[in-house]
């Protein structure tokens, strides 16, 4: 519904522009004079202003003049002049106004084709800039992912024709970041012909808005030459007018190493197929056939080793080698070890050789006449009880053979050999029996017309927790809770078109006790002496799963705590006037009555920026200065206070590691997360049970570093608090750590939801991490792992105080017109001369003007139109040794850090106090710019 507000002094006229406005879709406001309209506009933001230009209390320019510097920028109005007043409505179009509408015999019908006209523009507009705003934020939560993920990630804007990818895309193709990848054409040159079609396909049918997704896969070349196997996802974020996309982004997944499982698998499963029905002879030309398409090699051979262990049989050339690359005489040529080239260095060194630069060799032997050239080969001895009895090879790959191709081979060739050995002894059907019930996955066979199970292995049956018989009574239906029969025939049709021949998808499974667990299907189908089946092969991804879960939940809490931090920096700025002007009162009362009312001011403002200490705390924007911290004596400072408060019931028990890393932290801040930490663990014990606290050294592993996405590796002090209480739900221990989030509900007294927040906040600024156990009945522990410190212990100084009278010109820049009312009060009445800016911009035209007589600039940090970094850089070209102390919410953190470097004076933080900021605005004075530090200056 769109507002429109009505400033209006001539009830008459308003009666009958309600009636003309009046529509389902638009809720209509009414103001009769300037003074009534700017006071409802502090709590309506209409989406459109109908002003009459001539009001009783002023007039239209005056108006938009001042709602203009009060907010920025004034709501969207068109302007509504006397008859003829033609000049005047144009004075108004060039202040911003969309239109003009003049009071004459048509004026009703007018406004309403006016309004009518311009509602739907503004609409569009602001929809338009909403989703500006929405796109900007899903970019930083976007980039945060791609840094972190190890997926490469990928955007393309159509427009340019621009593609970024991620650091991981890179590294995954083995090119450097700057390889130049950002054009689509190039990245398209990068895939191998036969797919480069379906990619096309894929891409276009996205982009013209035929399909949601794009989800193909293919192959690309990696910067060594070999292909990679990539499963590309994405989604259209941005379409135009036309439903055409405009920007697209999805992730890469380098799936190669899948893939090549997948045709070892496939592979193994068509010689078992068709070893049942061939020789001996023509399985082992399968085999070095299936071998060469593995690792795309036009050449390949098979060779017995006798039992002598001297003497080599050919046994099969590739069918490629034999067509196309090779004249000699095929099975039953025989050589001797020792009078063989190269090639045989696998039976001397008893493993797998590779040869890239074949020519390079030194014992090569040369080859044969009518022998294929060689440039490069892979060669590896099949050995069974301690004895070589086979050597296969494959040769001439278009690039580098590599160690994974070597694994590769040794995997297929081992099955390989089984198989021949088995198709010798009749056995092949129970080895390749034998082979699917062991495999840890789930391996279904089932019915095309019917669904109905026919076959499910071990795997199935240890995961789906059904029997034999159960299974062979259901159909995948059972199993897969989310597919209707009518909508999973959909899903396989294109397996029984033969549109595709592998399908993969993901979907939950159902156990027989009716929870669910996560699975990635490859499904397949084949024919077998009954007909066609499907062929199923499941992955259970549940640990996938949790750790993109814990990943979005650390972007959610980082989420929150943007948001927590400012809201408590906004705060911040309210209650540095409300303290200083309550000290500026204080003072100037004799009355004691009325100096208490001042001083409970005071009092409830110091609580209130405690309170937002805590949302900083959370928000990781809190001021905190890094030592060498022992976390042991910290612990043992923090319980002799709080053994004298909580319950004395509750037992406490310590339990140090005497070695334990010292950590960089802020000494405060790890006391309140301790005795966060321990109150929140006494508190769920009500009264009575045993308070643990111990620590220990800890040495990141790759098991820690997968559950944990933000973790990095190396040394980290461990600090565990587990308590004796009932412990928690999964979901209250899963929002444990959000804001304003509490279960601690004591009659009418509740928590303030914000201990455990500020333990997250504290703990991410320092870089660590935190798990939570809990089992209802059983207690609950929380573990804070904190990196090892760099730092040595140093004793530090205090700042030295100072309360004096000053004298000098002092610049106040800040956008809160209350701040700069109050610094200009308190800084006059201690002696100071005062000029006033509302942001950076005028700030450095008036310092342009009188450097010369400025002597200190107290300068916010957070300003529209320019803030304060920026002021400074410029300020600081006007005059080097400008002396800026820097006025700010956020502590010592980011800009304020910065600017301190470059030469900053100081920061001083709100909020503040008047005696405070009139100490640090003397230190100021008083010190030479050049070696001061945030340590010094800080308030």
């Amino acid at each position: 519904m769109q507002t429109i507000l009505i400033i209006e002094d001539n009830p008459e006229t308003v009666e009958l522009m309600l009636e003309k406005l009046r529509s389902e879709n638009r809720n209509i406001l009414h103001a009769r004079t300037g003074k009534d309209a700017k006071e409802l506009l502090l709590r309506e933001t209409p989406d459109l202003l109908l002003l009459d230009y001539c009001l009783s209390d002023l007039n239209g320019s005056e108006f938009i003049k001042d709602i203009q510097e009060k907010f920025q920028s004034a709501p969207p109005f068109i302007i509504i002049t006397g008859a003829g007043d033609e000049y005047t409505a144009v004075t108004m179009m060039k202040m911003g106004a969309l239109d003009y509408i003049i009071k004459d015999r048509n004026f009703f019908e007018n406004l309403s084709k006016v309004v009518g006209n311009t509602l739907p523009k503004l609409a569009i507009k602001k929809q338009l800039t909403e989703s500006q705003h929405a796109l900007k934020k899903s970019e930083e939560r976007f980039q945060l992912a791609m840094e972190n993920m190890k997926e490469g990630l990928w955007d393309w804007d159509l427009d340019t024709g621009d593609l970024y990818f991620s650091p991981a895309y890179s590294s995954m193709l083995g090119y450097p970041a700057d390889c130049g990848l950002t054009k689509t054409q190039l990245w398209l040159d990068l895939i191998h012909p036969q797919d480069r079609e379906n990619v096309r396909t894929a891409m276009s049918q996205c982009v013209l808005n035929q399909s949601e997704w794009i989800d193909v896969i293919f192959r690309m070349s990696g910067e060594d030459g070999n292909w990679r196997w990539i499963h590309r996802k994405g989604a259209a974020i941005l379409r135009n007018n036309n439903g055409k996309a405009v920007r697209i982004i999805g992730t890469h997944s380098d799936i190669t190493e899948q893939k090549c499982m997948e045709d070892i698998l496939n592979a193994r499963l068509r010689l078992m197929e068709f070893a049942s029905k061939y020789s001996a002879d023509s399985l082992m030309q399968r085999t070095v056939d299936e071998l060469c398409l593995l690792t795309d090699s036009p050449i390949g051979f098979f060779h017995f080793v006798e039992d002598n262990q001297v003497t080599l049989s050919l046994q099969a050339w590739s069918t490629k080698t034999l067509e196309e690359m090779c004249g000699l005489e095929g099975k039953g040529m025989h050589y001797n070890i020792d009078a063989a080239g190269v090639w045989v260095d696998c039976v001397r060194e008893r493993a797998p050789v590779i040869h890239n630069d074949y020519a390079a060799l030194p014992h090569k032997k040369g080859m044969p006449d009518g022998h294929a050239p060689i440039v490069r080969e892979l060669v590896l001895p099949i050995i069974r009880y301690e004895k070589i009895v086979a050597i296969i090879g494959v040769g001439n790959k278009p690039h580098n053979y590599t160690e994974q191709d070597m694994k590769h081979v040794s995997q297929f060739v081992d099955l390989a050999w089984d198989i021949l050995e088995a198709r010798r002894s009749e056995k092949l059907r129970v080895q390749m029996s034998e082979i699917i019930e062991m495999s840890l996955n789930e391996i279904y066979l089932f019915d095309a017309t019917t669904l109905r199970f026919r076959y499910a292995n071990r795997g199935t049956l240890r995961n789906t927790q059904y029997s034999i018989d159960q299974i062979k009574e259901m159909t995948p239906l059972d199993l897969i809770p989310e597919y209707t029969e009518k909508s999973y025939r959909n899903l396989i049709q294109p397996l029984i078109s033969g549109v595709k021949k592998l399908l993969v998808f993901e979907t939950y499974h159902r156990r027989a006790d009716g929870s669910q667990y996560p699975v990635d299907v490859h499904l397949q189908l084949v024919q077998d002496e009954f007909g066609p089946v499907f062929l199923a092969f499941i992955n259970d991804i549940t640990e996938k799963k949790r750790t993109q879960e814990k990943l979005f939940e650390a972007q959610k809490m980082d989420s929150i705590g943007n948001l927590a931090g400012g809201v408590a920096h906004d705060f911040n700025n309210m209650l540095a006037g409300i303290m200083g002007f309550a000290g500026l009162l204080d003072s100037q009362l004799t009355d004691e009555k009325f100096r208490s009312y001042t001083g409970n001011i005071l009092n409830a403002a110091v609580r209130a920026a405690e309170l937002t200490e805590k949302l900083l705390a959370f928000g990781r924007r809190g001021r905190y200065m890094n030592q060498a911290v022992s976390l042991n004596e910290t612990v043992r400072s923090t319980i002799s206070i709080l053994s004298r408060t909580i319950d004395q019931r509750i037992m406490i028990d310590l339990e140090f590691d005497d070695d334990l890393h010292s950590v960089d932290a802020d000494p405060s801040q790890m006391t309140q997360v301790i005795m966060n930490l321990c109150v929140n663990a006494a508190e769920a014990m009500h009264g009575s049970g045993l308070l643990l606290i111990t620590t220990r050294n800890f040495e990141s592993n790759i098991l820690f570093l997968e559950n944990q996405p933000d973790a990095r590796p190396g040394a980290y002090a461990i600090l565990e608090v587990t308590d004796t209480g009932m412990g928690m739900p999964e979901e209250t221990s899963q929002r444990m750590f959000e804001p304003f989030f509490t279960t601690k509900i004591d009659g009418d007294v509740q928590g303030t939801g914000l201990g455990m927040a500020v333990v997250w906040g504290v703990v991410k600024n320092h870089d660590g991490i935190i798990e939570v156990d809990s089992e209802i009945g059983k207690g609950t522990t929380i573990r804070v792992y904190l990196p090892k410190g760099r730092l040595t212990p140093s004793d530090g100084e205090d700042a030295k105080e100072l309360s004096v009278p000053g004298k000098g010109i002092v610049l106040v820049v800040d956008d809160e017109e209350i701040l700069r009312s109050l610094l200009r009060e308190a800084l006059e009445a201690l002696g100071y001369e005062v000029i006033t800016a509302s942001d950076g911009h005028d700030a450095v035209e008036l310092y342009e003007k009188m450097h010369r007589q400025i002597d200190l600039v107290l300068m916010d940090l957070r300003m529209p139109r320019k803030n304060g970094a920026d002021a400074f850089r410029e300020m600081r070209m006007i005059k080097p040794d400008v002396r800026v102390l820097i006025s700010s919410g956020y502590g010592e953190e980011g800009e304020a850090s910065e600017m301190v470097r470059s030469g900053a004076m100081g920061i001083c933080s709100k909020p503040y106090t008047i005696e405070k900021l009139s100490e640090q605005i003397a230190r100021a004075m008083e010190r030479k710019n050049g070696g001061n530090t945030a340590d010094s200056m800080q308030a």
